[in-house]
């Protein structure tokens, strides 16, 4: 065969080659080419888990990946307990050679925490895009037991992963496996019993994947879910059982058994604390000081416990103040044992004594409250006071018991709180001391200076405020404009002249110049999600994706591939027909958008960035100010008047100085100059706004004067971009009814003439919602606490998880 014939030969087939190529051809872009996942279930109910993920990098120069294995999350069956996984013995290769040097680390929080396991070495950098990495681990806490008998019910992956190109998994168990099935999304993907194992497998999988097996009952031991209580945010108190016995003298001494939750993976000393009422209300223009002394806090074990009372600022005439209790311990759990006396809070009146104390802290989350008060007689009436702003009100008592001396309250929860006190009185010939001294409510003048330093503080502040933004906006520059050219069109850069703001915006008939995100970043000045929401309502109605709203769908249109950026990485993210749209797709998506809007922000010719370097540094030091004027108001205040200065004028006054002060020098920065449009850029602009201006103003029958049958499609992404929809919507329907345009809603799956507007409102709205990023903590939401093989199972429902990405 000639040469030049043998040359043609191969040259043909290179670009029959390259045509068959080029319809699945993809922007290099991160993915797992192949994630296999082996779990071997063992006779003790543990599972010796194995994944291999073939991982193509999107760039050279990675070190590795981090792959995270969820430990803890909420238990669907019961949201009072959390489902708890044990991860042991984790082990890391890698066949292709690359780094496989590992470290482990607990991330999250709460209720949702995860094992990252952080696969590569810092120093090396890859010099290619493809490794392979093998994680093995061993897992407790994963099996189920259901009516049907025992099962695992197991998310594989989590939304946190990049596109999987192909998915295998293969699970064991000791009898053999029974039944599976496997779930993919909304979807399912396939899954067989070969020789006795669980078999799944699925092609560009769109949704988290959850494997389903279940096996012979009592052929596995400790099929059970791990359950511990949930964990809390923040310290809560779940048990108080407390005493207060009155004393002949009059003094009241208290004893509180608490049990404590703490949050996990805070710091080793952890803090409780319930407010006091240390000066309260008696009577019309009287009350009565209380006085907490001799404070002591013991652990369960007997050793002692920091507890401190901290003062309070004057709040009415009320006083509170902060009892605390530290716990020297990391434990999550604590049981104290705390006392006190107190003095003041029994009253003589007339013939009778009063017990007026709080009943007990806040205990809105505590399930067990109890509280028991011994008096030195039997008492006469049982009653619940509230305080507020200085006055008494009456409030309901909790059921209680009355057993000669002692009254038991066994629920003081619906009286507890710093503001609900006692009101139980005895026979004051039971007392053998005057009972608490009354005194005039607190200085009415003292609070008149507090509350008119606050005012002054204030004021001050925003003087420097003032200040402050005169700083950040002086010689603001302005947007540009090509001179001596109509707004809207393109002129010389060497005639530009500032923007007036009094200018009118001209109507513009036809669509800008740009791309939906490209209009839309220039009028923002920053991406939004209605920016890819119209981009996907213009697919749409070009016949390259098919919408859905609920549930949210986009599906591509095989045929109709985009040739221009993003739309075509979000054509190529798009789901195929049958299949549905998950979170992570959503979010490749809003990627693809974020990226092209960043370019438009950046571009040069349609922006010029300002230097904010000198006026930050004067905002720096007029920041400084409040805290100048603090320290030289201290020095300057003799001891001898710091009581009543510091407490009732100075304090108040510098306290608003520095909060308000603070809120001013953040608005002053938000105020400083940001970009700014060069003349090319407000042309963009007023093209984009006269057609908004269209939009908005534009009757129907101007419409049907001035567009074809199609100008509904066609103008329709601009009216999503501009918030217009129902307008738009509204007057075409009229101009369809009449038969006068064509209103085609074929492109939104369900909508109607009549409900478009709103169908595409709650497009947008959900295009939002998926698309926003979240934290990873691995798990994929649900916990498996329902069987896997029930109708409502679906990718995410079950136990664990695992997230996936690069470093």
């Amino acid at each position: 065969m000639p040469v030049t014939r043998r040359l043609g030969a191969l040259l043909a087939v290179v670009i029959a080659l390259l045509w068959v190529a080029a319809p699945v051809a993809r922007a290099d872009e991160e993915s797992v080419r192949h994630l296999d996942a082996t779990f071997a279930i063992q006779p003790d109910g543990t599972v010796d888990v194995r994944y291999e993920l073939q991982w193509h990098f999107a760039e050279t120069g990675r070190h590795g990946i981090t792959f995270g294995i969820a430990t803890r999350e909420p238990w669907g069956a019961d949201d009072t307990m959390d489902a708890v996984y044990r991860v042991d013995d984790v082990r890391v290769s890698s066949p292709s050679g690359a780094p496989a040097e590992f470290s482990t680390s607990e991330a999250g929080e709460g209720r949702r925490t995860s094992t990252q396991v952080r696969i590569g070495d810092p120093d090396v950098a890859l010099e290619t895009q493809d490794a392979t990495y093998v994680i093995e681990y061993t897992l407790r806490g994963a099996l189920r037991t259901f009516e049907t008998g025992p099962e695992l019910h197991w998310d594989v992956t989590s939304p946190d992963y990049p596109t999987i190109e192909r998915f295998t998994a293969r699970v064991t168990a000791p009898s053999g496996v029974e039944r599976v099935r496997c779930l993919d999304g909304p979807g399912e993907c396939a899954g067989e019993v070969r020789e006795g194992a669980g078999a799944y497998s699925a092609e560009s999988p769109r949704g988290v994947l959850t494997v389903v097996a279940g096996f012979a009952a009592d052929s596995v031991a400790n099929a059970e879910p791990i359950l511990e209580p949930a964990r809390v945010t923040e310290a809560t108190l779940d048990r108080f059982d407390a005493t207060m016995e009155v004393r002949p003298d009059g003094r009241v001494d208290v004893t509180q058994r608490l049990s404590y939750r703490f949050p996990s993976g805070a710091l080793p000393v952890r803090w409780a604390g319930q407010q006091v009422l240390v000066h309260q209300p008696w009577a019309s223009g009287q009350s009565h000081a209380v006085r907490v002394r001799d404070l002591e806090t013991t652990a369960a074990d007997g050793s002692p416990v920091l507890t401190h009372l901290l003062p309070s600022p004057l709040d009415g005439s009320t006083q509170r103040g902060l009892l605390l209790v530290a716990a020297l311990s990391g434990a999550s759990e604590h049981e104290f044992t705390l006392s006190y006396t107190v003095d003041g809070a029994v009253v003589r009146d007339g013939d009778v004594a009063r017990l007026r104390l709080q009943f007990a802290p806040d205990l809105e989350e505590t399930t067990d409250a109890r509280l028991a008060v011994t008096l030195p007689a039997a008492p006469h009436e049982v009653a619940c006071r509230r305080v507020s702003t200085g006055e008494l009100g009456r409030c309901s008592a909790p059921d209680h018991e009355v057993a000669d001396s002692t009254v038991t309250f066994n629920d003081v929860a619906s009286a507890s709180g710093a503001y609900k006190i006692t009101d139980i009185s005895f026979p004051a010939a039971a007392l053998t001391g005057p009972g608490a001294t009354l005194v005039d409510h607190p200085d009415d003048a003292l609070l008149s200076r507090a509350r008119t330093g606050l005012i002054g503080g204030a004021g001050a502040a925003v003087g420097l405020g003032a200040v402050m933004l005169g700083v950040a906006r002086s010689n603001r520059p302005r947007d540009e404009r090509y001179a001596g050219t109509p707004p809207g069109e393109m002129g010389s850069d060497d005639q530009v002249r500032p923007v007036d703001a009094a200018e009118p915006t001209t109507v513009r008939f036809t669509p800008p110049d740009a791309s939906l995100i490209e209009a839309g970043a220039v009028r923002d000045g920053h991406y939004r999600s209605t920016h890819l929401a119209a981009t996907l309502v213009q697919m749409a109605v070009s016949g390259q994706l098919q919408l859905s709203s609920r549930p949210l769908n986009v599906v591509a249109v095989p045929d109709r591939r985009p040739s221009t950026e993003p739309e075509r990485t979000i054509h190529e993210a798009a789901a195929a027909p049958g299949s549905r749209v998950d979170n992570r797709t959503m979010r490749a998506m809003r990627a693809a958008a974020l990226a092209s809007s960043t370019r438009v922000i950046g571009d040069a010719e349609l922006w010029r960035h300002p230097d904010n370097r000198g006026r930050k540094r004067v905002l720096r030091l007029l920041a400084w100010v409040p805290w100048v004027l603090l320290i030289a108001g201290l020095l300057g205040v003799g001891v001898r008047y710091l009581p009543a200065a510091f407490g009732a004028s100075f304090l108040p006054t510098m306290l608003a100085f520095l909060l308000v002060g603070s809120i001013a020098v953040k608005f002053a920065r938000r105020r400083l100059p940001t970009r700014t449009r060069r003349a090319r850029g407000t042309a963009m602009l007023d093209q984009v706004e006269g057609f908004r201006q269209y939009l908005a103003t534009a009757e129907a029958d101007q419409l049907d004067f001035e567009a074809d049958r199609d100008i509904f499609r066609r103008y329709l992404p601009w009216a999503v971009l501009f918030g217009l929809t129902e307008r738009w919507t509204r007057i075409c329907r009229e101009l369809a009814m009449q038969d006068r345009i064509d209103l085609d809603t074929s492109f939104l799956a369900g909508a109607t003439l009549h409900t478009l507007d709103r169908d595409l409102d709650d497009f947008s709205s959900r295009v939002a919602d998926s698309s926003t990023p979240s934290t990873s903590t691995s798990s994929s939401g649900g916990s498996g606490s329902s069987s896997g093989f029930s109708s409502s199972s679906s990718g995410g429902s079950g136990g664990g998880g695992t997230s996936a990405s690069s470093w």
